[in-house]
């Protein structure tokens, strides 16, 4: 019986042992990426003599796409080979080393688990065939041209050849990833000199592919010593050539077309025969355009575009109206822009009602036929109505002047077809109902913005919400400017140095050795509050504020 029992237990624990190994179910998901416990020969090993290197991790991995990742600084004539098993990654060198030299090899994004696919990252495995490693580093830190902020997860690469070309046609001989803090450390360098740069390889191929976001230095810099700290400015190229990226119809009547650069002075015409009103609007950006056709029946359209010298050809396939499908008209309705999804509509007393259009005007109103009601007296008077235009964008408004009254309720009476948008149809009848502040419960924004006397500037004053409080051009030295009666909330503001003096900001070009315009962004928020009176004053580089 005993023998039973000993054998049964034995049996259990070989069953046991042949068992398959699997990730447990349930609890929280795995974040936590591979991370290497030993290694033969040892990282950091000198006289380096192995034909093989072994690394075992702490978990299982996965057969990863080391031939792209995985590279060796010095580079190798020939491609090492990779082989998983279980938790052990094989690399088998097929190559003559290098006399005297500190070898690192680079794991990219190649190591990742088994089970959630988590991505080791910064690891090197570091050898010398001489007596020593080399000991040389740098750090430095990633931060966006616009933002300033921080960048997560970009390279930075080193390379032994200056030249321009050599980030286009051959990867880097050292290169680290940043962290949450946008820094970067290389480590284990040769004396030397190099050109370093940084580079949000996005089909990772570790080279700079035109049109990904790149930065760099306006020199090669001397590795002495390890005291080297680099801040690189992050920013997105425009492209080299205009062209037509991409052009769709998503709703009835509406073409939307992307573009490679910002647009001048675009033309649409159509080529089809199509006749009838039409209203061009564009992105913010400006590179992407919105042609809105008074014809909703036709199913294509083609289009000859032009803007200065760039000239193309576009065909699209238009989105037709479908009751059952539900595809319709947006509704041509006229709402306040002070709504902005707010329950009730407050107004600015000393400034202009501005009406915005849920699709593109196209009248000029009659203005004796709008009327503003004070809830409070029940007066009634007409107002006028001026149409406005963006310069960037083209979309239109109206703005309605009126010496409105502090803590007073009003109605903006809109009688039916006043209004008349691109596609013929005229507003309903429509009242908006809105109260003005009092002016104590708004506060008064007193700015000194001082700029050096050889660089052209802009500011830009922005609410919490990304919109444009005020925009404008600086002179040199001293700027004083006042903002009264501004709601109560957190602002947010910054200078852009205009190298060319063009009234907007704009992006590098490293072939061209251009770096994007500097911004200086104000190292706060400006927290205004209601009743209150706020100095600010920003110097190039520096900044004070004073509530009272």
């Amino acid at each position: 019986m005993a023998k039973q029992i000993l054998a049964l237990i034995i049996l259990a624990v070989v069953l046991s042992s042949c068992a398959s190994q699997i990730a447990p179910s349930g609890g929280e998901k795995d974040i936590v990426p591979p991370m290497p416990v030993r290694s033969s020969p040892e990282n950091l090993s000198i006289h380096f003599e192995a034909e093989k290197i072994n690394i075992v991790f702490d978990e299982f991995i996965q057969t990863g796409d080391f031939n792209s990742q995985v590279f060796f600084s010095p580079a190798l004539s020939q491609r090492p080979l990779f082989r998983v098993h279980g938790k052990m990654l094989t690399i088998t060198l097929k190559d003559t080393l290098l006399p005297k030299t500190t070898y690192t090899v680079n794991f990219g994004n190649a190591v990742k688990d088994i089970t959630e696919g988590n991505v080791m990252i910064n690891y090197q495995y570091v050898f010398s065939t001489g007596d020593y490693i080399d000991s040389m580093r740098i750090q430095g830190i990633v931060r966006g041209a616009e933002d300033a902020q921080p960048k997560e997860n970009i390279l930075a690469m080193l390379y032994n050849d200056v030249t321009d070309s050599v980030v286009i046609k051959e990867r880097p001989s050292y290169y680290a990833h940043t962290n949450k803090a946008g820094q970067f450390e290389i480590s284990h360098l040769k004396e030397g000199i190099y050109k370093l740069i940084a580079l949000n390889d996005k089909n990772a191929d570790l080279k700079y592919t035109p049109g990904e976001e790149i930065a760099f230095l306006d020199s090669s810099i001397a590795i002495r010593d390890s005291a080297g700290f680099y801040t690189l400015t992050l920013f997105k190229p425009i492209a080299e050539q205009q062209k037509v990226l991409g052009a769709s119809s998503t709703q009835p009547g509406r073409i939307m077309i992307a573009f490679a650069k910002r647009l001048n002075a675009l033309q649409l015409t159509p080529l089809n025969g199509l006749a009838g009103d039409a209203a061009l609007q564009f992105s913010n950006a400006r590179d992407t355009a919105f042609y809105y056709l008074n014809d909703v029946t036709t199913d294509s359209i083609r289009l000859q575009v032009t803007d200065g010298e760039f000239s193309d050809t576009v065909a699209v396939r238009m989105k037709l109206v479908n009751e059952k499908e539900k595809i319709l008209l947006p509704k041509f309705t006229v709402l306040s822009a002070s709504k902005k999804g707010r329950s009730v509509i407050q107004q600015e007393p000393d400034k202009p009602l501005l009406l915005e259009f849920s699709t593109p005007l196209l009248t000029v109103p009659d203005s004796n036929r709008l009327f503003l009601i004070n809830d409070s007296t029940g007066s009634k008077q007409v107002v006028n109505v001026k149409v406005i235009s963006d310069t960037a964008t083209l979309k239109k408004r109206a703005e309605i002047r009126f010496a409105f009254a502090e803590e007073t309720g009003y109605s903006l009476i809109i009688p039916d077809s006043v209004f008349m948008d691109v596609y013929g149809r005229y507003n309903d009848s429509t009242k908006i109902t809105f109260t003005t502040f009092e002016k104590s419960e708004t506060g008064n924004l007193f700015m000194k913005l001082t700029t050096d006397s050889v660089k052209n500037y802009f500011y830009e004053l922005r609410s919490a919400a990304g919109e444009i409080i005020s925009r404008g051009t600086l002179r040199k030295g001293l700027n004083e400017l006042k903002f009264l009666s501004l709601r109560p909330g957190n602002y947010s503001l910054k200078l852009v140095e205009d190298m060319n003096n063009n009234g907007r900001w704009d992006t590098g070009n490293y072939l061209e050795h251009r770096q994007p315009e500097k911004i200086y962004n104000y190292a706060e928020e400006i927290v205004l509050r209601a009743n209150w009176d706020l100095d600010v004053e920003m110097t190039v580089g520096r900044k004070i504020a004073e509530r009272k």
